[in-house]
């Protein structure tokens, strides 16, 4: 088992969670550090809250599939690609459970 990604969608799924964790970190600050800005009733009140969260959970949903498609047909056993989908597993549970349980 490597360390490194080998493969293209390998790579393009370490660089995707990458990108959820930054916007991830960037709309934590916006909410609670430098802007303290605060979210409204629904998604969308609010859109300097709701854009970078929204292309976050897409980053990290597309990380998992990018990753498990580099694993299950090209073969990826890097030990790197692992992380995006459990992350990306552990994200697209949690957006189910938000979209089916009501609240």
């Amino acid at each position: 088992m490597k360390a490194l990604p080998k493969t293209r969608l390998g790579k393009w799924s370490c660089g995707l969670i990458l990108a959820f964790a930054i916007l991830f970190l960037f709309t934590t600050i916006v909410i609670v550090g430098l802007f303290k800005q605060q979210g409204g009733n629904t998604i969308f009140d609010n859109l300097f809250i709701s854009v970078p969260m929204i292309s976050a959970i897409t980053c990290a949903i597309a990380a998992f599939v990018t990753g498990v498609i580099s694993v299950w047909k090209y073969k990826e056993r890097s030990l790197v690609v692992f992380v995006p989908i459990t992350i990306g597993l552990l994200i697209a549970l949690f957006v189910l459970g938000e979209v089916t349980t009501p609240h």
